[in-house]
């Protein structure tokens, strides 16, 4: 997750949910941006590293997968270490609200979700009611800057859409 998400997650109060739902790895560039510069949520992700809920993993050890390195090294530090977790085999998916990070992922076939989604991924997989889903969607709307192409496909994504992402 870059840090860009995990603040949106926070201010959303989804946060929590996404760590029981999920097995969270951040980089240390992510978590020392969000810690380091005290954004919001700062206390709060230093709690879930302190409790264990999130995994902090350096990216490069041990990549089995071959990323496009001129194109990723394009992206700031926190969303490309992002990725190179992901290429290094420490996560099943990228969680990124960065654009140039989207389409990079999108260009190279890096799956990846962003903090809109997860209000949606929580309904489909029955963990909250529709009505508590579409509250959180809601905030995370009103918190993120999303296109209009990205806010059409979270409100009309199925379980088929998404089935990859599902915890």
């Amino acid at each position: 997750m870059d840090a860009s998400s995990a603040i949106i997650l926070y201010k959303a109060k989804l946060h929590l949910i996404v760590c029981e739902m999920y097995q969270v790895v951040m980089s240390p560039s992510v978590y020392d941006e969000i810690t380091g510069n005290i954004y919001p949520g700062a206390e709060g992700y230093q709690q879930l590293l302190a409790d264990k809920k999130i995994t902090l993993r350096v990216p490069g050890i041990g990549n089995f997968r071959e990323p496009d390195l001129s194109a990723l090294n394009t992206l700031h530090k926190g969303e490309r270490d992002v990725i190179e977790l992901y290429y290094a085999g420490d996560g099943d998916f990228v969680i990124t609200d960065d654009g140039a990070a989207a389409r990079y992922c999108k260009r190279h076939q890096v799956p990846f979700i962003n903090a809109l989604l997860i209000p949606v991924i929580i309904e489909i997989s029955g963990k909250k009611s529709d009505v508590y889903t579409q509250a959180v969607f809601n905030r995370v709307m009103g918190i993120g800057r999303y296109s209009d192409w990205v806010i059409n496909f979270a409100e009309k994504c199925d379980r088929e859409d998404l089935s990859f992402f599902l915890p």
